[in-house]
């Protein structure tokens, strides 16, 4: 009885799959919902424009990141969106120049060196192994493809790999 959109997204990783967000437009939800629509690129202001059946309005294109967490209803469970967060990885708030950059990294050079004696580490560093090498290690194990198995994994107790990803 209340208005919301959904928006079916295709994930990059794993390829091929996808997963459905409803956004709400009551009074506690309808800022973020906007907001959520806006990091999709959506630069409108008519919600008109998502009528099923319509083409995705201009710009609707951007990469996000979704948080995706398991939801149990009528006894089973499975994957929820439950945020819609800009993508572009991380990003700091004053981020340094290449110029302060290698200043920092010299006057850290003594304090990293320091501690390695003080722990016994070498502090001379290792040159990088030759490519043939690093070809030679073991592939990680096989992780989770889909978002089901990774619920299904974490259903039985299993751990879930977090696969670098951080959900926010």
């Amino acid at each position: 009885g209340k208005e919301q959109i959904a928006v079916q997204f295709e994930l990059v990783d794993p390829a091929g799959e996808s997963i459905a967000w409803y956004g709400y437009f009551t009074e506690g939800t309808m800022e973020r919902t906007i907001q959520s629509l806006r990091y999709c690129g959506w630069n409108g202001t008519d919600l008109s424009v998502f009528t099923e059946g319509q083409p995705l309005p201009d710009g609707f294109s951007e990469e996000v990141e979704l948080v995706v967490e398991q939801e149990e209803y009528e006894g089973k469970v499975r994957a929820k969106v439950q945020w819609v967060n800009g993508g572009g990885g991380l990003a700091l708030k004053n981020a340094l120049t290449l110029d302060q950059a290698q200043a920092f990294g010299r006057r850290m050079q003594g304090v990293i060196a320091a501690m390695d004696r003080q722990s016994g580490r070498s502090a001379t560093p290792r040159p990088p192994a030759p490519a043939r090498v690093a070809a030679r290690h073991a592939p990680p194990p096989e992780q989770p493809q889909t978002p089901t198995e990774m619920l299904d994994q974490q259903a039985e107790g299993e751990p879930v790999p977090a696969k670098g990803d951080v959900p926010f």
